[in-house]
């Protein structure tokens, strides 16, 4: 599984890095929406993980941005939020976590994320 996970704060990415790293995952990380957004344009990604809060735009213009077309257009994306509002404003995300995230519970929502991409 190839991810991409954009978070502004160093240690969420670092720990979110070698968690799913740990478990067989490429990782790619940004830390601001531009980056992913040049990342994603110039590479297949299976999955995305982004913060909410972020510099430049927020997870929900990222992710709308992304659906516009392009490469990786429809890439499942996970929210990763410290807003308990994050699912009522926006429907373009697949799934959402709250902050702080148990690690065991983000493993086991991209293991549903990615059993999903499998053709049955």
């Amino acid at each position: 599984m190839r991810l991409l996970i954009v978070d502004d704060a160093e240690d969420v990415l670092d720990a979110v890095t070698a968690l799913c790293e740990m478990e067989g995952a490429i990782v790619a990380s940004a830390s601001t929406p531009s980056d992913a957004l040049r990342q994603l344009a110039q590479h297949e990604f299976d999955l995305l993980v982004s913060d909410i809060g972020l510099p430049e735009m927020d997870g929900y213009a990222l992710l709308a941005t992304i659906r516009r077309g392009g490469r990786n257009a429809d890439i499942p994306a996970l929210a990763l939020t410290g807003y308990s509002t994050a699912r009522g404003r926006n429907s373009l995300f697949t799934d959402e976590l709250s902050k702080p995230v148990p690690m065991a519970d983000l493993l086991i929502t991209l293991q549903k994320m990615s059993k999903a991409l499998v053709p049955a």
